[in-house]
């Protein structure tokens, strides 16, 4: 009888607290998503000159909604939802493919990629805004299948790294064949960056998308500083550019 009684007056005591906290912070702004590396105050660190005059240039991309798909025997049918919806197909081994499409009930035109990871699994980003409405039409258009969406956005960083002295920094930073012969435009590996794993993608001959763990975005923007210290670094943002 004393154990019911104790339990009943521990929960009333919860209850009051909870009350008490909500109370408390009842009038305070609502929380705000952040990307990992918002700390650094990339805004304040960017330096608006010319690209030419720094060797290598940073960006941290806006929190960008990624959701990883994972189908086997079922390949055929997300494949084909995913064109539905996207106009795009699932890539190819190691290739990275982007388009344009409407997004949300108010059919948004937004920037989406996919990215192999590996023979059956893919990594979509998209709009953070409109990953859920997208992950809610790909779960319609397979029930029943043998299929998994999981939202990854808070766990990862997209990085932009390029510049004239990209290929020197890349040599400098990972052991995969980075030379513009191997390493060309819309490839995708996973792969070691330094001593943290990262999925890399070549945008272009002069440019890389780094995804990032969020636990390791700190030791990579400390890695790419003192990595590009001989070059020059040149930090930019989304509103800069």
């Amino acid at each position: 009888m004393k154990n019911e009684i104790d339990n009943i007056l521990v929960n009333d005591q919860f209850a009051a607290e909870t009350q008490m906290q909500a109370q408390a912070f009842a009038g305070l702004v609502k929380p705000v998503a952040e990307t990992p590396l918002h700390h650094a105050e990339f805004k304040s660190l960017a330096i608006k000159q010319a690209k030419s005059e720094y060797g290598i240039w940073l960006l941290e991309q806006n929190l960008t909604g990624l959701l990883t798909v994972r189908a086997r025997e079922n390949k055929t049918q997300v494949n084909a939802a995913i064109s539905a919806l996207l106009g795009i197909d699932l890539p190819d081994r190691l290739q990275c493919v982007s388009g344009q499409a409407a997004l949300g009930e108010a059919a948004t035109n937004a920037t989406v990629s996919i990215r192999w990871m590996s023979p059956d699994e893919w990594l979509l980003s998209a709009p953070v805004e409109h990953l859920f409405w997208l992950e809610t039409r790909l779960r319609e258009r397979t029930v029943g299948k043998s299929v998994a969406f999981v939202n990854v956005s808070g766990g990862f960083t997209l990085l932009r790294v390029g510049g004239a002295d990209l290929l020197l920094l890349l040599k400098k930073s990972t052991h995969y064949d980075v030379h513009p012969s191997h390493f060309t435009p819309g490839k995708t590996v996973n792969t070691l960056f330094a001593k943290s794993q990262v999925t890399m993608t070549c945008i272009s001959e002069n440019e890389v998308e780094l995804i990032v763990r969020r636990s390791f975005a700190d030791y990579i923007w400390l890695w790419l500083q003192d990595a590009s210290r001989e070059y020059g670094l040149r930090i930019d943002t989304p509103e800069v550019t």
